[in-house]
């Protein structure tokens, strides 16, 4: 299992906004990112965050068939 783990910082060449992403094999399975205060709540900017426990089972599966894994981080 390849877990990539990507960030943006809330700079300037991002338009103010910090992200956050991770993809599971290439998929992305939760993305969150700064937006209007209005929006950055559960319901809206963050609603990804309710996906973790699907997330979590997912690594712990593979995991306990012995399939590896491989952590990438990058900052974009």
């Amino acid at each position: 299992m390849k877990i990539t783990i990507r960030t943006t910082d809330g700079s300037y060449g991002n338009d103010w906004r910090a992200s956050y992403e991770v993809l599971i094999d290439g998929e992305t399975v939760l993305s969150v990112v700064d937006g209007e205060p209005e929006d950055n709540n559960l319901s809206r900017n963050f609603s990804d965050i309710l996906s973790l426990e699907d997330i979590f089972v997912k690594i712990h599966e593979a995991g306990k068939t012995g399939e590896h894994l491989q952590i990438i981080e990058e900052t974009l």
